[in-house]
């Protein structure tokens, strides 16, 4: 069964990963960046956490996307 829990079993990874994903419904530029900001800790703090990488990807997109243009989108989108 898939979780989105980290394999280490580290709380302050998992509510950074679950504060990043809160972040990311809101959808608008600020709530973007925190959400990509709590992802980045949820993996510095757990640096084996699958899921943290997979919505930090998917968060970057959506904010290139979104609130990005020219330059700065590819270089979001590189990441």
């Amino acid at each position: 069964m898939a979780t989105d829990r980290p394999p280490s079993g580290n709380l302050a990874a998992y509510a950074a990963y679950k504060h990043g994903r809160a972040y990311g419904e809101l959808g608008n530029e600020a709530d973007m960046r925190r959400s990509i900001e709590a992802f980045g800790e949820a993996i510095r703090l757990d640096p084996r956490y699958a899921a943290a990488y997979a919505r930090l990807s998917l968060e970057w997109n959506a904010f290139a996307s979104q609130a990005l243009g020219g330059k700065e989108a590819l270089q979001a989108n590189a990441r």
